[in-house]
């Protein structure tokens, strides 16, 4: 009878671990986005990502930020795909780099890097 409530217990518990899976969204705001496409950078930006991916960006006036968010404040700096061949887009894969430069304008831009996220995770935490 004990190892038979183990195993409930333990599937109770495997259950809701599945049912809340999924980690808490990170919202990178204030940032100047360049997203790939060719459209204009947005100066006070918002990028949501969750799961690996990303969930949403643009505008902060425009974006909503979700309210469970753990927020990272990179006023002033600029952040992109990280591969030039990939713009930015909901669903897809969330490979940012944040940087200190315009990465327009400096070719160097690489090395003032400023955080690195790959597939959702930070490589490099925003500094």
């Amino acid at each position: 009878m004990r190892g038979l409530v183990i195993v409930l217990l333990a599937a109770a518990c495997l259950g809701g671990c599945r049912r809340n899976a999924g980690e808490q969204p990170k919202v990178i705001l204030d940032a100047i986005l360049m997203d790939g496409s060719g459209r204009p950078p947005v100066s006070s930006s918002v990028v949501v990502v969750q799961d690996g991916v990303v969930k949403a960006f643009g505008d902060r006036a425009q974006t909503p930020i979700p309210p469970d968010g753990v927020e990272f404040h990179v006023p002033g700096k600029f952040i992109f795909p990280s591969d030039p061949a990939a713009p930015l887009r909901v669903g897809g894969p969330a490979n940012l780099l944040i940087v200190k430069v315009n990465p327009a304008s400096d070719p160097d831009y690489a090395k003032k890097t400023s955080g690195r996220m790959t597939n959702g995770h930070w490589d490099q935490y925003p500094q």
